[in-house]
């Protein structure tokens, strides 16, 4: 059955954020998402998604670097604990 179904990845994460906020968030409180971008470095013939990308931790101003691997970009919701004093 599930595979056979069309699946919408959109439609799915707009599920999946409001259970989110609706679960961790205070009813007045402000939404905060997070943007990271991630690159997981990877070498061989057989990873399918491999591609390069500017490497900025290793660059200089005269040596510009590209590394080899996964560029993964993730959207994250803060969530405020009752516990830390942090904001």
């Amino acid at each position: 059955m599930l595979n056979r179904a069309a699946w919408s990845p959109l439609s799915r994460s707009r599920i999946v954020l409001a259970l989110l906020v609706s679960a961790f968030l205070a009813p007045n409180a402000p939404l905060v998402l997070l943007i990271d971008s991630t690159l997981d470095r990877r070498w061989g013939s057989k990873i399918a998604l491999k591609g390069r990308s500017h490497d900025a931790l290793r660059s200089t101003q005269g040596h510009p670097v590209t590394t080899a691997g996964i560029h993964w970009l993730c959207l994250l919701v803060l969530v405020p604990s009752p516990w830390s004093t942090r904001e």
